[in-house]
């Protein structure tokens, strides 16, 4: 009997990791293949999905509507291709504990401005206003490598994205031209945000905060240029409220309203 139970942890222990991978084609939409991941249920021509699924982008997309909310293990290679908010949607949500990865892909012209959809657990904030291209919510989590993000722009907080409550990592990425209210390109609270070897180039705010805005949080930025961002207040690149940020090996020219405000 130990010798059986021995050998089914073991097998349990080398079980291989399942996962489902997507091609997209015009069977195999980007939202039908998010609806399959979540659910593990087949949607349209996209299969069902099996654990942490990922989908590569086989052509540039164009929004006429919202994807749906991510809520579980994704990764997403653009394979060089672009999606485009076309000036009216924002791209993704990743909410309650959702993991997205987002690798070789370029964002641009997604918006975040429309009516209130969403009441945060805050009790304040109308996320419909907020993360222009994404906003991430409620534990969960966005990596971001090797991808571009160009005008792209929220009413409220982070043009590109808004970050509750969640962790966001950002390698070797390139953020242009985006605005908002407050952190032109990225905006934080309660979160844990890493940036290394990225560009802000040109980002912009009239408020606070022109690529970057730290609120109750903690960021690690290395390795990162910021060049020529705006902000109307304080913070031209980087703006820090009740938060922390670690520095190392950054360069900062040009940037209007200071480089770094309350940072330490």
């Amino acid at each position: 009997m130990r010798y059986i139970l021995i050998t089914l942890v073991m097998l349990l222990c080398f079980a291989p990791t399942l996962a489902t991978d997507y091609t997209l084609d015009e069977n195999c939409t980007l939202s039908d293949a998010l609806r399959a991941a979540n659910a593990d249920l087949e949607r349209g021509d996209c299969p069902a999905g099996d654990g942490a699924d990922s989908i590569t982008l086989t052509a540039d997309i164009t929004l006429t509507g919202e994807l749906p909310r991510i809520i579980s293990e994704i990764t997403i290679d653009g394979a060089g291709f672009t999606i485009s908010g076309d000036g009216e949607w924002r791209v993704f949500y990743v909410d309650l504990g959702g993991s997205l990865t987002l690798q070789n892909i370029h964002l641009t012209e997604a918006r975040a401005h429309s009516e209130v959809s969403f009441i945060s657990v805050w009790g304040s904030t109308d996320y419909s206003r907020s993360g222009g291209a994404i906003l991430v919510n409620r534990g969960s989590r966005l990596e971001l490598v090797n991808s571009r993000f160009t005008d792209n722009a929220a009413a409220d907080f982070g043009g590109v994205l808004d970050s509750w409550d969640s962790e966001v990592i950002v390698i070797d990425s390139e953020f242009s031209g985006n605005k908002a209210e407050d952190g032109g390109a990225i905006a934080a609270a309660l979160s844990v945000v890493t940036i290394s070897n990225s560009t802000f180039d040109g980002n912009r705010v009239r408020d606070d905060g022109g690529a970057l805005q730290v609120f109750s949080s903690t960021a690690y930025v290395s390795d990162s240029q910021f060049t020529g961002n705006v902000a109307a207040r304080n913070g031209g690149a980087i703006v820090v409220f009740r938060g922390t940020v670690e520095q190392s090996g950054n360069t900062f020219s040009d940037n209007v309203g200071g480089d770094c405000y309350g940072c330490e």
